[in-house]
């Protein structure tokens, strides 16, 4: 492993591909889930001491699938925020065109 800190890495690409916009939040959470099956299957394939490294790879994997779900869930609430403070600002356009009109 990379200085044993793999959890960290995939933890930082994590969070920039979540904030990366130019894509669906599922295509991220795609993307996420086959970034933590490829840091298992490394982890499987690396793993000479038995249980105590599997047993931290669960770790890793329980901690990695926590924190993505909370920041896929946080993005997700950002995003709908977004498009409802757009939608009330162009119902607010709009009656404030009409109120000019009448």
């Amino acid at each position: 492993s990379i200085y044993n800190s793999d959890p960290a890495i995939i933890a930082m690409y994590g969070a920039y591909v979540l904030f990366y916009r130019v894509i669906t939040i599922t295509q991220r959470l795609i993307l996420l889930f086959l970034a933590i099956v490829g840091y298992m299957i490394g982890e499987m394939i690396d793993c000479d001491q038995g249980a105590k490294i599997t047993e931290e790879a669960g770790r890793n994997f329980s901690f990695l699938i926590v924190f993505f779900v909370c920041m896929a869930c946080g993005v997700r609430l950002e995003e709908h925020l977004e498009h409802v403070a757009h939608f009330e600002q162009r119902r607010v356009s709009l009656r404030l065109q009409e109120t000019t009109n009448a």
